[in-house]
């Protein structure tokens, strides 16, 4: 806890803790809660490796689709680690938050397919539910989200105009652009959650595309 409580305090998420092959560009796009959009996070380079790493060894097909009608999305969760590639990405996150690995949920790989949707939710566990508080008192409570955009482009390979990421409650839609990253707080220092963070994954407005997203979740306990 009192490292996530030194980041909040000081506003340590900075470009200058990263070292990375281009510049990064980061613009606050709220401070309370903190939203952070983080262009280019990641290049391509390293974003073919990323997706390299989801299809070595298993089918065409990420993971298995979400049959709920608010999350028509398919997903795949990767173990710590599993590759160099996704190693280098919790690394980059880890020196940007300055927080250790070991405060990181294993990295989830989501894609979106035309029509698909997840519609809005919280990423921070309700302590009022056996599960969110199971989850609360062993693992700790998810603090900050990292999303970073690794595919975002229509059939013909256009960037995508729509199915950006939504906060009803904020009022802010952030566009899904392949390389950048969004990270935000979704509980303050004191870890009371915040329910402004309520956010979904928008549908493709009259495209044909695909969208693909990796998210870290931060906790404020050791993830084991």
């Amino acid at each position: 806890m009192q490292k996530y409580m030194k980041i909040q305090e000081e506003n340590n998420v900075k470009e200058d803790n990263v070292k990375s092959s281009q510049p990064f560009h980061f613009e606050y796009l709220l401070r309370d809660p903190v939203v952070i959009l983080i262009e280019n996070f990641l290049t391509a380079n390293e974003i073919d490796a990323i997706l390299d790493s989801a299809t070595q060894d298993r089918s065409t097909d990420v993971g298995q689709n979400d049959v709920s009608p608010d999350r028509t999305s398919s997903s795949y969760w990767f173990l710590q680690s599993e590759t160099k590639p996704l190693q280098m990405l919790e690394d980059r996150v880890e020196k940007l938050l300055s927080i250790e690995k070991s405060y990181h949920e294993p990295i989830q790989l989501v894609k979106y397919l035309n029509g698909q949707q997840y519609k809005t939710l919280f990423d921070y566990f309700d302590a009022n539910d056996p599960f969110g508080y199971e989850e609360v008192i062993n693992r700790g409570q998810r603090c900050i989200t990292v999303m970073a955009y690794l595919r975002a482009r229509t059939s013909d390979g256009k960037p995508l105009t729509s199915g950006g990421t939504f906060f009803p409650k904020l009022n802010l839609t952030v566009p899904a652009v392949e390389g950048s990253a969004l990270l935000f707080f979704n509980s303050d220092a004191n870890g009371n959650v915040d329910p402004q963070t309520e956010h979904g994954g928008m549908p493709f407005e009259n495209e044909d595309g695909v969208k693909i997203a990796v998210n870290i979740w931060i906790r404020n306990k050791p993830y084991v």
